[in-house]
């Protein structure tokens, strides 16, 4: 847990955003106790310049994080299949056969805190 929260604090300073909307999903919110690892989505916006660079530099520190981006400046179909491509993968197992949940976060980062916001 202490590996997520240094990533999503991180964050704002890569994606230039201060709210940033997040997917979890994995072990880490099943009932198992001791998850390996975090599976999350960010949202963002593809036109950062260099942005595939500097975030898998970023994400190559974290040991236990997998993380995938769907680009918001997409036109609105891209998006759209993107959207539901990740939404059928964190919602099945998979095998494809059983449904599952997953969390869906809007958070604002600021000062070194995390706070939901709607």
């Amino acid at each position: 847990m202490e590996e997520f929260k240094e990533y999503l604090l991180g964050l704002p300073g890569i994606l230039k955003q201060d709210i940033i909307s997040i997917w979890v999903n994995g072990s880490f919110v099943t009932d198992e106790l001791e998850p390996k690892d975090i599976d999350f989505l960010v949202f963002v916006d593809k036109t950062i310049p260099d942005f595939a660079t500097i975030i898998t530099d970023f994400t190559k520190r974290f040991n236990y994080i997998d993380v995938y981006f769907v680009p918001c400046d997409d036109d609105k179909n891209t998006f759209d299949d993107w959207v539901n491509y990740w939404k059928y993968s964190f919602s099945h197992s998979a095998d494809g056969i059983h449904r599952k949940g997953f969390l869906k976060l809007n958070l604002m980062i600021k000062n070194g805190l995390i706070i939901d916001h709607e």
